[in-house]
């Protein structure tokens, strides 16, 4: 089935502004890297940075495999699609975005950077605001969607 939809009306806008926080994000901690920080420090970014880079690549690689043919770019779900609330899908509600704030806090870790930190925070508040936005579409597709956003954390597992 061909989705009829705008550009607009899909979300694209919300992933044109995606690929704008996420490479700034990343780019960030690589250019405005900081001094390498020694003794403990360096030790518990580092440790940080492995922890973040895993289960952002987990959270992120889990959650697009369990998608399925459910994947889109876009925030609105597509015509065919079902609700996955299994897995990864059962610890938070958008485990993908989740991985990708972990992998930019990763590299924030791994190369000391506190610019790189704050376009983390960026990169956090904006999947928050996309995912109001792919929320309020997904109660509209999904009559169960409300009883799985009481049960399910929306970011931060147990958390958030």
């Amino acid at each position: 089935m061909i989705d009829k939809r705008t550009f607009a009306e899909k979300g694209g806008w919300w992933v044109v502004a995606q690929f704008i926080f996420i490479p700034a994000g990343a780019i960030a901690a690589l250019i405005w890297a900081g001094p390498p920080s020694s003794g403990i420090v360096q030790i518990v970014l580092r440790v940080a940075a492995g922890i973040f880079l895993v289960a952002g690549l987990l959270m992120a690689g889990l959650g697009l495999a369990r998608l399925g043919s459910n994947l889109t770019a876009f925030p609105r779900p597509i015509a065919s699609s079902f609700l996955v609330k299994s897995g990864v899908y059962g610890l938070v509600r958008h485990p993908i975005y989740t991985g990708v704030t972990c992998l930019v806090v990763a590299l924030a870790c791994a190369f000391d950077s506190w610019v790189g930190a704050g376009l983390a925070v960026v990169v956090f508040v904006f999947f928050d605001f996309k995912s109001r936005r792919e929320e309020a579409w997904l109660v509209e597709k999904f009559a169960d969607y409300r009883g799985y956003q009481s049960r399910v954390k929306k970011l931060i597992p147990f958390v958030y």
